[in-house]
Formats: structure tokens, C-alpha cells, sequence
């Protein structure tokens, strides 16, 4: 008759230790979603820059670079953007440059937007992460 009283008393207490771990688990299966998002969006940002640049130095001649890159510009750029299938082409920018003689320059900025913005910026967040690269190769 004793351990039917005990079990009496601890009838919910599965129910109230799921009901107290489930924000955390879902806060942490978020956090590694979120995370690998980011991962994934900024390999693709690197790849496509460092792709314009392998891209850009086969095509463009050190004559080119040092007088007049424009023209080869958009091919470079054309470049870069089809490697970033899955980014939202809205929020990348692409710039080629020559800063220096024999050398190409590829930049690849984008703002990866968070799939949890609104809460992020219901608690005074951004919502938004800035990813800047940069790929420089040498013209031969």
C-alpha cells in the first residue's frame, strides 16, 4: 500500500521535465541549423569568389588588367554567380578589380538572412549576418 501512494505523487513528472527541456533542445537544434546555414552560405560566397578569380585570370591578359578589365568584368562576375545557386542573388555583391599590376581581384559580399530573424529581432537583434571574401590570384 506504500508504493502505491509514492507513485501517486510522481504521476506528471515526465510530462513537467519535457515540458522544461523542450526549449532548450528545440533553442539548441535551432542554433545548429542556423549554424550550418551560415556555414553553408559562406563556403558558397568563398568558392564563388575564389571561382571568379580562377575564372578571370584564365581569361584576362596582364595587358588587359593594367589598361581596360571592364569588358571582361561582367564575365568574371557571370562566373562567380553560378556557383551561388542556393543564395539569393538580391544580396550579393560582386566587384573585380586590378589593384595591383599582374594581379586580379575578385570580392564577394552577401547578408545572409537568418531563418529565425523575427525572434532574433523581437530580442533587439540584427536578424542578419554580413559575409565579405576576397579572392587575389596573379595574372600570367
Amino acid at each position: 500500500m506504500k508504493r502505491w501512494v509514492q507513485r501517486e505523487y510522481t504521476r506528471g513528472q515526465d510530462l513537467i521535465e519535457f515540458a522544461l527541456i523542450l526549449p532548450l533542445l528545440l533553442l539548441l537544434l535551432t542554433g545548429i541549423m542556423e549554424f550550418g546555414l551560415a556555414i553553408m552560405a559562406y563556403n558558397t560566397v568563398a568558392n564563388a569568389a575564389r571561382e571568379g578569380a580562377r575564372y578571370g585570370i584564365v581569361r584576362v591578359e596582364a595587358a588587359d588588367c593594367a589598361d581596360d578589365y571592364a569588358e571582361h568584368a561582367a564575365a568574371i562576375e557571370d562566373a562567380a554567380r553560378r556557383l551561388t545557386v542556393g543564395l539569393d542573388q538580391d544580396r550579393l555583391d560582386i566587384v573585380v578589380s586590378c589593384p595591383a599590376a599582374r594581379t586580379l581581384q575578385v570580392e564577394a559580399t552577401y547578408v545572409h538572412q537568418f531563418i529565425t530573424a523575427p525572434v532574433l529581432m523581437a530580442l533587439g537583434g540584427d536578424g542578419t549576418l554580413p559575409m565579405y571574401t576576397v579572392s587575389t590570384m596573379y595574372l600570367e
